[in-house]
């Protein structure tokens, strides 16, 4: 892949998380925000959310490393 691929997909990624957690904060309004811990989204109905932000967070911080390994 060419750096300017891994920049680019490597910023989507990143942004798609935090996203994500955003996501889970509208589609589970019983939990505080502030002051619930992750695993409980993980654990909650809609944990398949935070699973997923999980999982988009790494391949994002594995293709910045790729980014770094390439320069």
């Amino acid at each position: 892949m060419t750096p300017i691929v891994l920049r680019r997909s490597s910023t989507a990624f990143l942004v798609a998380a935090p996203a994500l957690v955003a996501i889970l904060h509208v589609v589970s309004p019983d939990l505080e925000p502030r002051s619930s811990r992750l695993s409980q989204y993980a654990n909650g109905p809609h944990g398949y959310l935070m699973t997923l932000a999980f999982l988009v967070l790494g391949i994002g911080m594995l293709m910045l490393a790729g980014l770094f390994d390439a320069a």
